[in-house]
């Protein structure tokens, strides 16, 4: 924890004076950048065990929504626990505008910026909590907060994807409406996640899990080898029965023609053959785009998943 405190102390520092204007190589993202609402029904969540990457902390929350109690996060991301016992104590103690105004940075395509993110505020009524809920992350936040403004913490340490409100609450189950807002917020309190800092590829575990979520990292991968070789490494891990999220992808539903110029996780033609001894299925859902102000499009977004049938012996 004091080295990942030091550098984001060093990057902050560097950025307020600009000395070095240059943020961190691996940043948190604020939410997630996804339409969970589009896809989380596909997956039997309730009393099932969860492997799912990001460090928005998302995921966990909406998964915890739908009664998923067992839930490992993993994230090349070295704070993203930190960041997650942030999001879990605004929860707790904040109202549904409060932890929008203090989580949400940048707005209109990222023309506009709220500068009222990370406000004192708020922080002070969420530290109690945070301090109960996990020692390291209150440190790690506190100390931040003690030695910088909350806008410079939320512009260096964030990555900048970030949708509009109206979008962030659509595609989060969560924030989309107060109801369901104190609902997280009650079923929240039972989570205590599993933490793993480490490259996808690099992934090892001795457990299996009945669902997987690895958002868009397939996306990242220029030849399908790759792909394969992403697949090699988590599908032992699923359960039978269990339900892999490889891909999630943008823009493109069932019926969409590939483009050359994506990544090859885009080729529906390619990944039904190559992946046909994992049980491949394509879902769409309405694309983040058809819910945003300033650049809609009506469209869809879809998922790959990967299923594991009981085994026969």
């Amino acid at each position: 924890m004091k080295m990942i405190l030091k550098e984001s102390i060093d990057s902050c520092k560097g950025y307020e004076s600009g000395l070095n204007p240059q943020r961190r190589t691996t940043c948190i993202y604020p939410f997630a950048t996804e339409n969970i609402g589009g896809y989380i029904g596909e997956f039997d969540l309730e009393n099932k065990s969860l492997l799912t990457v990001g460090s928005s902390g998302d995921q966990v929350i909406n998964a915890a929504l739908y009664n998923c109690h067992d839930i490992t996060l993993l994230d090349v991301v070295p704070d993203t626990m930190h960041y997650y016992y942030l999001k879990v104590a605004a929860l707790l103690t904040l109202s549904k505008d409060e932890y929008l105004e203090f989580f949400k940075y940048y707005s209109n395509n990222g023309q506009e910026r709220n500068h009222n993110a990370f406000n004192m505020n708020s922080y002070r009524k969420l530290r109690d909590t945070l301090k109960v809920l996990n020692k390291d992350a209150f440190e790690y936040f506190d100390t931040l907060f003690s030695k910088f403004a909350g806008e410079t913490i939320r512009v260096n340490l964030f990555q900048r994807d970030e949708e509009n409100k109206k979008v962030i609450e659509t595609i989060n189950p969560y924030l989309s409406s107060n109801i369901l807002y104190d609902e997280a917020k009650d079923k929240i309190k039972d989570i205590n996640p599993n933490f793993m800092c480490m490259d996808i590829f690099k992934f090892s575990s001795d457990r299996k899990f009945d669902n997987i979520w690895l958002s868009n990292i397939a996306t990242w991968q220029s030849n399908f080898n790759s792909v394969i070789k992403l697949v090699e490494r988590i599908y032992p891990s699923l359960n039978d029965e269990g339900k892999l999220l490889l891909s999630y992808l943008y823009s493109s539903g069932i019926n969409a023609s590939y483009d050359q110029t994506r990544a090859p996780i885009y080729n529906y033609e390619e990944v039904k053959e190559k992946l046909k001894d994992y049980n491949p299925n394509i879902k769409e859902f309405d694309s983040i785009l058809s819910y945003s102000d300033d650049r809609f499009i009506d469209g869809k977004d879809s998922i790959i998943t990967l299923s594991r049938g009981r085994r026969v012996n």
